[in-house]
């Protein structure tokens, strides 16, 4: 069985764990170890941070010197870097250099960074798994398989091309044995697409997404039809590369092909035989309709969330809980993602309700001391839905809920460990205090929520994270307006309307159209009320 790749479930909940209402682009769950989900209100704009030990200005002092060859100074730092992520300092250079020549903020370039290690660290693997036959392709490989070890990717396409190209060749010289070579020649087409695969996990550390799917794509229809096994996990790491590009990139085509790709998989996969991998299957397609949902409007947007809610809830009748615990908790915390996005959307009450009982059970099987960043990041879904449940009922106990839940996701995420998840889940935590301030009337919630506002834009400032600094300033306008309006004088509804000033002047890019109406609705109701206040 094929170890499932981490990009499927984790994107998708990428997308889902978002800071506040702004946040309109996703990002992937990265591969390297010690990393995290961060997330805040809106089931979107994740982060994902990774600790090794340096703070990203360091990380990226050593990727800028790697990319321009000037790295000889910082040798010591290169050296403690690569023995965190198990690589030489060879190749944690040329991992350093990948980065390096990306524009990549800096609140993600720790996330860059990891992602770019786990996908090299899979790379070594798949280069010691290859064990060709071809006298000509077996040094080559060998060489390959060096040349990969010392950092020197681009060597190692140019030997694995040639030991295709060898390998390929082995496979004609076969072919013209017909019947007695017939076994020779599938045994070298399945080594060919092993290597063709292995260039795929070359473009994959490279973060050349599309160029590696295609590679896989390949690797999938060369596969002999006796290593069809082979050939759909391939087709599978097509599919998860297709989502990924879409995801990191905005690519909505790439989307869509990924989404066509899964289903061929999920097609290729029998639920009767295989329940684990059809499983797998339905939550890799999941993952390609939910975020693309979200990006289109209508009718035709709900219908591709539904379509991946109802992926999601054929997965989890295939692994129960019984049978596969984490792999259940994790579609399970899927679920409960998607039916927030579904619920917020639609304005259905009754779908959060759903949320609610689906995040609960994750809590319940996976608890806080096995896993507490997950446990505290479905906390924070948990909390969203609450809220929403809260402000559609009119009641405070909810909100009460959702209080509760959010400042216990605070004490796993810690401010001195992960900055900006703290400061993602402060917004988190401002969002619930300010409906909770407007369902019961309570100015202190108010205050605290403007509180939770400023707190988070102490880590997540404009040059950090432009898309989380502009959702809290969103918020805080909105705060200060409320606030505004019960007391007498003008002030704060004039700090209001220069939080909503800053705001709409970023955040275009970060929020939907109605988020941008009501920001500007919000700030023309303050300055008509300071106006009548001061009788002109």
């Amino acid at each position: 069985m094929r170890r499932r790749r981490p990009e499927v479930a984790a994107g998708l909940l990428a997308l889902l764990l978002g800071g506040a209402p702004g946040a309109a682009q996703a990002q992937p769950r990265s591969e390297a170890r010690d990393c995290a989900i961060a997330a805040g209100r809106d089931a979107t704009g994740n982060q994902i941070t990774c600790n090794f030990g340096l703070t990203p200005e360091q990380v990226q002092d050593a990727a800028r010197a790697a990319a321009s060859g000037t790295s000889t100074a910082l040798a010591a730092v290169i050296a403690d870097l690569g023995g965190r992520l198990g690589v030489s300092e060879a190749a944690m250079r040329s991992l350093l250099r990948i980065v390096g020549e990306q524009d990549v903020p800096l609140d993600r370039i720790n996330e860059t960074l990891g992602r770019v290690a786990a996908s090299y660290r899979q790379l070594r693997e798949q280069a010691a798994a290859l064990d060709p036959a071809d006298p000509v392709a077996r040094p080559l490989v060998e060489q390959a398989r060096a040349a990969i070890a010392a950092g020197e990717l681009a060597r190692a396409r140019a030997l694995l091309r040639e030991a295709t190209a060898a390998q390929l060749d082995a496979a004609r010289r076969a072919r013209a044995l017909r019947d007695k070579a017939a076994a020779a020649e599938r045994a070298q087409l399945a080594e060919a697409a092993a290597t063709i695969a292995t260039q795929g996990e070359v473009a994959a550390t490279e973060e050349r997404f599309l160029e590696a799917a295609e590679l896989f794509a390949q690797a999938a229809d060369l596969a002999p039809p006796d290593r069809a096994a082979e050939a759909i996990g391939y087709r599978e790491r097509q599919a998860s590369l297709l989502v990924a590009e879409g995801v990191n990139r905005g690519d909505n085509a790439a989307l869509a092909a990924g989404i066509e790709t899964w289903r061929r998989v999920v097609d290729g996969r029998s639920r009767e035989r295989e329940p684990i991998n059809w499983a797998k299957a339905q939550g890799g397609l999941a993952s390609g309709l939910v975020p693309l949902g979200m990006r289109e409007d209508g009718a035709t947007g709900t219908a591709r969330i539904e379509e991946g809610i109802l992926a999601l809830r054929a997965a989890l009748e295939a692994t129960t809980r019984e049978r596969d615990p984490e792999a259940w908790s994790e579609t399970q915390a899927l679920l409960g993602a998607a039916l927030v996005v579904i619920g917020t959307r639609t304005q259905d009450t009754a779908r959060m309700k759903e949320a609610v009982v689906a995040l609960r059970a994750v809590q319940e099987a996976r608890p806080r001391e096995r896993a507490p960043l997950k446990w505290a990041n479905v906390q924070q879904l948990l909390a969203q839905a609450l809220m929403f449940v809260g402000l559609q009922e009119g009641g405070t106990a909810q909100l009460e809920e959702a209080l509760q839940a959010v400042r216990a996701s605070l004490e796993e995420v810690r401010r001195d460990r992960d900055p900006m998840q703290w400061a993602m889940t402060q917004i988190g935590l401002g969002n619930v205090l300010m409906i909770h301030g407007i369902q019961a009337d309570d100015r202190a919630s108010l205050e605290a929520a403007a509180t939770a506002f400023r707190a988070a834009q102490e880590e997540a400032t404009r040059e950090r994270s432009l898309g989380q600094w502009s959702s809290a300033q969103m918020a805080l306008g909105f705060v200060l307006f409320r606030l505004g309006r019960q007391e007498d004088g003008t002030a704060r509804l004039e700090a209001a309307v220069r939080a909503l000033d800053d705001y709409l002047a970023v955040g275009a890019p970060f929020g939907p159209e109605q988020y941008l109406r009501n920001a500007r609705a919000n700030r023309d109701r303050a300055l008509q009320e300071i106006e009548r206040r001061q009788g002109r």
